[in-house]
């Protein structure tokens, strides 16, 4: 961060930090109310016991989520590239 005292520059640093923050939010809700969504699909509709729906929505949308937050948050402007996550040996799947 720029520490010129010109008030500009201090907004333009921040900016970018602050529309992360509003997109892992963003990703976290949307998760988050899909993740109660398929549970009652599971539950409710399928007839599946709460262990078992708790347990497939959970999968699901934990999946969901890894991808969201690294397309959206993490590596937002990098398409195809996993950057949160240390994984060098797949450097060949998602070049980065």
């Amino acid at each position: 961060m720029i520490a010129t005292g010109d008030r500009g520059v201090f907004e333009m640093s921040l900016k970018p930090e602050f529309l992360k923050v509003i997109r892992f939010l963003a990703v976290g809700a949307f998760n988050t109310l899909a993740g109660y969504l398929l549970f009652a699909a599971f539950y409710l509709g399928a007839k599946f016991s709460a262990n078992l729906s708790n347990a497939l929505s959970y999968l699901i949308m934990i999946s969901i989520a890894f991808v969201l937050y690294e397309r959206f948050v993490f590596g937002a402007g990098q398409k195809g590239c996993i950057c949160s996550v240390p994984v060098s040996h797949f450097s060949a799947i998602w070049p980065c």
